[in-house]
Order: C-alpha cells, then structure tokens, then sequence
C-alpha cells in the first residue's frame, strides 16, 4: 500500500526561509522530498513555517500567533490531525514543530495514538508505537536543553556587549548617538550628540532650580523654545527616563528597564550597589554632565528621590531628610506645631503597629529654633577647616577601607604569581598530575576573579566617596563666598541643597529633641 505522506518543514527566523543551509526550509523540502520519491510516498501536503517560534506549550495558541503573522502551516496540521488523512509525517528532526516538551509529548501523541500514523525524522528514523514515549522524552529533554543553551548563550553575548560598552538593544537615550563601522556597519560604541549639548545645560538649570518633572517639558519651551522631535514640549516621563538611564551618566547596562529599582542612585552612583540582576560595566561612554556639573546634578536626584508626601522639589523645607531618628533609626519628617512652629518629627512617632503598639516612643519635635544653631555652628567649624566631631567615625571608616583595598590588591599580585608558576609545573607534569593542576588552576582563576570584583566595587566606593569630599569643599566655597548669614536668608529649597551635599550619605542623629551624633546610610 502507498503511504501517504505530509512534509513537515519549519525554521524560527525569516532568515533562514530562503538561505542555502541545511536548516533552510528548500534544504528541508528536498530532502525530505528525497525520502518520498525513494520509497514511493505519495505527498499530500507540504507544510511550511517561514520562520516564526515554536517555543510554545499550546498548539491552539502557537497556529492562532501564527496565523496572524499568515502562516497557515499549524492550522492545516490541526485539519490534518482531526482527518487523520495522512501515513508519515516527515521532518528533519523533532523539533522543527515544537520546541516545549510538553507540546513535543502531545503532537507525537496525537500523530501515533490518535491518527495511527507514523513519524519519519531524517535525523532519527521511524518514531512508532514501539519508540514514542521514549522518542518524545529524550527530544523534550534535548529541546529544552538547546533552548536554555541559546538563551543562555543570548545572554552571554549581550553581557560581553555591556563589557565592551556597547548597546544591547535599537534603542539608546536622545542624549546619545551610535558610532557604525564605516566597512562593517557594526556598533563601536556611542558618543554625545553634540547638537543637545545646549539643551541639557538648560535642563540642568530647571534641575537645579527645583522645577518639578512635571512642569520640566512646558519650562523649557517657555524659556527657551525647546521642543521634541514632533514639535511639542518635551514630556516629563520621557526627560525623567533619560536622566535615569546609565548610558545618560557613561555607563552600559542591561536588564534594569523592566527592574523594580530600574530609577535608583546606582544609575549615576557608583557607591550604591547594584540591584541584583541588572548588569553594568561603569564608564564606557562620554558622560552628558561631568565635574562639578555632574556632582550638583546628582546630589539633587538623590535629594529629590528622597522627597515625599506633600513636598516638592521646588518648595522644600530646609531640613527635609537632613536627619534620622536615633530611637528607630527612621527617617524625621517636617512637622508644623500651632500653624507656625516648625522643626523635626520622627514619622513613625504617630503611628502605631499590627497590636496597637507604637512604633516609636521619640514623640517631641526638635524646633526650628533649636535644631538651625546647632547646623550653625557644625557650618561654622567646617568653613574653619575642622571636621565636626559627629563626623570622624567616617573618616576611620575610610582608612579601614583604603587599608583592605592595599590588601586586597596584594592578594591578587599573590594569586596570580601562584598561577604562573602552576602554569610552569604543569607543563612539566606527568599525565596523572594533570586533573589536579587544573582543579587548583580554576580555584585559583575564581578567586582571582573575585578579588578582582570586590576590589572594583571597593575603589568605586572610594572615588565616589572622594568626589563626596570635593563636593563638600566646593560646597562649603559657596557658602563662604556668600557668608553665613548670606546662607541663611536663601530660600528653603536652596539651604536644602546646599546641606544635602555638605551631607552626602551622612544624617544627623536627633535624640530627646537634640542632635547626638551622625550616621552613614547604606
């Protein structure tokens, strides 16, 4: 009897439709139209998938995001499997029609048990009754194997490209333009565009000023005239989105446009660590801010991250999120008391827990009147070039941090000379020695790498900590340049800014309505 035979044939990209390959579909096409005419197969249907994914686990859903792409070859396998109008169903291999296992399982299923037919893979051979549940198993199994390889090899490229400093997707922030190969056309990296650098020391004035984000785009247009590319103000969103995006401050990255803390201080400093999963390689692009610029620019991110409630960044009280409760350790929100006595408050004082309990005993506000002459006279020893008592323990804490990077940079000399000379032995070494060179060399290599890792985070921590310095010192410049009383009658907003980066990651510590010492944040 004539077997009835349907030509399965399928690739995953557009690509690979028409190329001279053996996983084109003509190559799939002609061999399997091989088979038919050696054997004397009737053909009954040729069933093509000019390159879209299999990487499903419903075949109702694969044919239905198939058939809106115009590709009919899932739905006239459906019409094939309910007729059961077929003998053999030809392919180069399993998975050319599904790519989950368990989609595998049941058109294997469906094909055997369900249509009496066979299966005739040019890789394997006939799949029957006799070899279906084992064929079904080991392919899902290969399947799902090469699948997490390619993904994993995927992410492997993407993490060298953020390494090299070039850009793992079509889409790069406006402050930015991409820089081709003129030969290859390839990605070299990117560079500023040159023809915004206006723009963005306009942007950088609003920042300063405390214009609010959502006022930013109109402010500009207002002012200046600026416009989007479709000839309306700029959009807030998208102006936010580009100032908190790495390759705005030089810095490649991937995985952090989706992330829960895609925003954070890690996109413009390098002292905070990175969230987990998000990948960044520091400086591998011209920074649109740098020096002096860059540093004010960030501490007024960081001061406006820190706003809440009803506040904003324009009008903000002069000691917002200067300090920290040392009952709880929580943040002291601005307080108003008999509608005009202002100062401090710890913001759980009012609340209370799960059992009614409270969640902190600190009730009393420290005034307005009490809490500036205290920040008058830390002023005044720091513009006498003292440190303030309440601010030596992070000076130690940076010794000991200067003190494990010389160490640490001693290990890696170390380690790496240890290698060299196991290199050395091992080249002279019997056979037998040879596994255990290479589990000590690979030890070695990781911790190697690791040293290497931490060393980096710890530098980092201590430039940034350094630029902290330098800002602190051109900080307390302006202050002297325009005195202390000069200082105090500025508007709230700008004493603000001007204590936030005398701070940095510092907070005073308020106890029993007084300041008991300094703390650093994380």
């Amino acid at each position: 009897m004539t077997l009835r035979a349907i030509i399965w044939c399928a690739v995953s990209t557009v690509a690979q439709a028409n190329e001279e390959e053996k996983y084109s579909l003509p190559s799939q096409e002609a061999d399997a139209r091989a088979v038919c005419e050696k054997e004397g197969w009737q053909i009954v249907d040729v069933l093509k998938v000019p390159g879209h994914s299999r990487n499903y686990k419903s075949l109702d859903k694969l044919a239905s995001d198939a058939r809106i792409k115009g590709i009919q070859a899932f739905d006239q396998l459906i019409e094939h499997l309910e007729n059961c109008d077929f003998d053999v169903l030809i392919c180069r291999d399993a998975n050319r029609f599904a790519r989950k296992a368990s989609l595998l399982h049941y058109i294997v299923e469906s094909i055997i048990e369900d249509c009496g037919a066979r299966i005739y893979s040019l890789n394997d051979g006939w799949v029957d009754a006799t070899n279906a549940d084992i064929f079904a198993m080991v392919k899902g199994y290969e399947t799902s194997k090469q699948i997490k390889w390619l993904r994993d090899a995927a992410a492997r490229g993407k993490d060298k490209l953020v390494e090299n400093g070039l850009p793992t997707g079509s889409r790069i922030p406006i402050s930015h333009t991409r820089v081709r190969d003129p030969v290859s056309g390839r990605d070299m990296g990117l560079v500023l565009n040159e023809a915004l650098k206006p723009f963005w020391i306009d942007v950088a004035t609003l920042i300063l000023e405390g214009i609010a984000w959502n006022k930013m785009g109109l402010e500009l247009y207002r002012r200046w005239g600026h416009v989007a590319h479709d000839g309306l103000p700029h959009r807030s969103t998208n102006l936010y989105e580009t100032l908190h995006n790495p390759w705005f401050w030089g810095h490649s990255a991937r995985l952090h446009t989706r992330h829960p803390e895609q925003h954070g201080q890690w996109v413009f400093n390098e002292a905070v660590p990175l969230p987990e999963g998000i990948k960044v390689a520091r400086h591998k692009a011209p920074a649109v801010y740098t020096d002096e610029l860059a540093e004010r620019i960030k501490a007024e991110l960081t001061r406006r991250m820190d706003i809440r409630g009803r506040a904003n960044s324009f009008d903000t009280y002069k000691f917002s999120r200067i300090a920290r409760c040392g009952e709880c350790n929580g943040s002291m929100s601005v307080c108003v008391k008999h509608g005009r006595r202002r100062g401090l408050l710890c913001g759980k004082a009012s609340k209370l827990g799960l059992h009614g309990e409270r969640l902190c005993y600190q009730t009393r506000m420290i005034a307005e009147e009490k809490l500036q002459p205290i920040v008058h006279t830390m002023l005044e020893t720091m513009l006498s070039g003292k440190t303030p008592d309440i601010m030596q323990p992070h000076n130690q804490k940076s010794e000991a941090a200067q003190a494990r990077l010389a160490n640490m940079e001693t290990e890696i000399t170390a380690a790496g000379t240890q290698m060299r000379t196991l290199i050395v032995e091992q080249s002279k070494a019997p056979e037998a020695a040879q596994p255990y060179y290479r589990e000590q060399i690979q030890t070695l290599a990781q911790r190697i790498e690791i040293l290497k890792q931490n060393h980096s985070s710890l530098k980092h921590s201590l430039l940034s900590e350094a630029r902290a310095i330098e800002v602190q010192k051109r900080t307390l410049e302006e202050i002297r340049g325009i005195t202390l009383d000069g200082f105090w009658e500025c508007p709230d907003r700008e004493i603000n800014q001007y204590l936030r980066r005398l701070l940095g990651n510092k907070r005073l510590v308020v106890r029993d309505t007084d300041v008991t010492g300094m703390i650093v944040m994380d």
